[in-house]
């Protein structure tokens, strides 16, 4: 079995929340409002997001969910294009993760 493999299978393990559990509020990257974003599923370490523009391997992006949670600050690891235009981004949670 190789590497991304079992890194793969060890995320699918975590626990998902997904909406309507998550409430998107706002998605800031670079400095500036991301509109329209949306989270798809985040977990105890990542989410993925759905976001109108790119977003860059490696670059952070932030983002608040409400409910009174603290903001989520996540380095993006992947971003691929979608035949929608649209981009499905797949982020690691840095300073230990979210809290579900």
């Amino acid at each position: 079995m190789s590497d991304s493999t079992i890194k793969t299978d060890e995320r699918r393990r975590s626990l998902r929340l997904e909406p309507p559990g998550l409430m998107l509020v706002s998605v800031a990257y670079g400095g500036e409002s991301v509109p329209d974003a949306e989270i798809l599923n985040m977990s105890e370490g990542g989410a993925a997001l759905r976001s109108p523009r790119v977003l860059v391997p490696g670059d952070r992006v932030a983002f608040n969910v409400g409910g009174g949670r603290p903001p989520v600050t996540c380095q993006v690891l992947e971003c691929s294009s979608q035949s929608d235009g649209w981009f499905i981004v797949r982020c690691k949670c840095i300073l230990g993760g979210f809290d579900l």
